[in-house]
């Protein structure tokens, strides 16, 4: 019975040590920054730029901008940020990516991922319009 004690001990000695570790580095990565909103303006200024788009989350390590078709996900974990997109277009359906970079890396740089990835999409999205199938569903009507 006293191992089990020791061994629960131990785990939540770790995981204090971890969050502790976690407080401090978003504390040093964000918080000193302004926090999320300060720290990732730019990127943030460029998606809430969308139509109705608007920031609808805000935490301390995390932040949610939805809009009518897409909702972006910003997580700060650990050094890094993860962003995800989950969005819904016509014809195409609904898509996802997830993209994870150090929290330094250049903001401008994301936006220019994220606009290659939505023009992929988009163009998905074209070709199935072009389609003979498509245009052969659409003289039959």
């Amino acid at each position: 019975m006293a191992w089990i004690i020791i061994i629960v001990l131990i785990i939540i000695f770790f995981i204090f040590i971890f969050r502790k570790d976690y407080k401090d580095n978003v504390q040093t990565n964000i918080t000193n920054f302004g926090g999320m909103k300060n720290k990732y303006n730019i990127l943030i200024d460029y998606l809430t730029a969308y139509p109705s788009s608007k920031i609808t989350k805000l935490t301390q390590d995390s932040l949610v901008i939805s809009g009518p078709n897409m909702t972006f996900y910003l997580d700060y974990i650990g050094i890094n940020v993860e962003i995800e997109l989950k969005a819904f277009m016509p014809l195409v359906g609904k898509f996802s990516k997830k993209w994870k970079y150090p929290d330094d890396f250049p903001q401008d740089k994301i936006i220019q991922e994220i606009e290659n990835y939505i023009s992929w999409e988009l163009s998905k999205m074209q070709n199935i319009a072009d389609s003979d199938i498509y245009k052969y569903i659409n003289n039959n009507d």
